[in-house]
């Protein structure tokens, strides 16, 4: 199993950009057994979707300027066999990069912070849903 952390962009510059620094404070916070997550930001570079084996996980970030990227990236990971984690919403952005991977028979799985709960904003349909106490843990 293999970890990829994805900044999904359907426009490569191929330098001179910033790389989110999530991709960075998530793959540190990976535990070890895990090894080193593929980070990949398609700003730099698109995801070879043959780095993408069944087992692994699929970590996207999505805003909306590359909402639509990400679900085709979220698509592919099903496609291939591979698990999609997100941030656990229902609604917006984060419900319908869902939504696309679960149109694939997907595995998804959510982490999504309490009081998110609370106000009942988690997806109803994930596989997995993993409740941490904060945006901070998150």
């Amino acid at each position: 199993m293999r970890i990829h952390l994805v900044n999904p962009s359907d426009l490569s510059f191929g330098t001179a950009v910033i790389t989110p620094r999530w991709l960075y404070v998530l793959a540190a916070a990976t535990p070890a057994q895990y090894g080193d997550p593929l980070i990949v930001d398609e700003t730099l570079e698109q995801i070879d979707p043959e780095t993408v084996k069944p087992g692994d996980v699929v970590g996207i970030g999505i805003h909306t300027g590359n909402v639509l990227r990400g679900y085709k990236v979220g698509q592919m990971a099903r496609e291939r066999g591979a698990t999609v984690v997100y941030g656990g919403g229902g609604v917006g952005l984060m419900g319908s990069l869902a939504d696309a991977a679960l149109a694939r028979d997907g595995h998804v799985i959510g982490i999504i912070p309490r009081f998110m709960t609370e106000v009942e904003w988690q997806h109803p349909g994930l596989a997995a849903l993993e409740v941490v106490e904060d945006m901070r843990e998150r």
